[in-house]
């Protein structure tokens, strides 16, 4: 638990850095693999919600954490599945990548954000709207609303290239 929680706190700390390790967790990344045919991002994503209870004026907070990963540029993605996102979390790193490359790639990504925050906000509508059907299931007979907090927090992203 005690190596847990220092990961975690040390990834999000740009001070905690070790000089011989650098960052224990990095909060971004680039790596070349023969796992994919061409460039894909994936994101780690943060969704909020407020639950709003019929009658009540304290809405309830509710948070996940999701996968979200795109092929090709953030001016024009193409949006994977759950079951593609959650199998880049598995491949496997073939090469190294120089540290030009690896800044540029996470500066399309940066620079491109605002052009995913449609698709972002739209899926933490749809996965609202699920937490919301859940909430009724196990209240029946209640009425609330489940509003999404835009937009949802990227925890992190990592860029995949093919090795050629």
């Amino acid at each position: 638990e005690a190596l847990a929680n220092h990961v975690l706190e040390t990834s999000l700390d740009p001070n905690a850095v070790d000089p011989n390790e650098g960052q224990y967790a990095r909060r971004c990344g680039v790596v070349k693999t023969r796992e994919v045919s061409t460039r894909t991002t994936l994101l780690v994503l943060r969704f909020r919600y407020h639950i709003l209870p019929a009658g009540s004026s304290t809405p309830l907070l509710a948070e996940e954490c999701a996968l979200a990963a795109f092929t090709g540029r953030p001016s024009d993605p193409v949006w994977l599945d759950d079951e593609a996102a959650e199998k880049l979390l598995t491949v496997i790193p073939a090469g190294n990548t120089s540290p030009e490359q690896i800044q540029q790639a996470l500066k399309i990504v940066t620079d491109g954000y605002e052009q995913l925050l449609p698709h972002l906000d739209e899926t933490a509508q749809n996965r609202a709207n699920q937490l919301l059907t859940a909430h009724l299931r196990v209240r029946p007979g209640k009425k609330a609303d489940v509003k999404p907090q835009l937009p949802p927090d990227v925890l992190g992203f990592y860029v995949y290239f093919p090795v050629v």
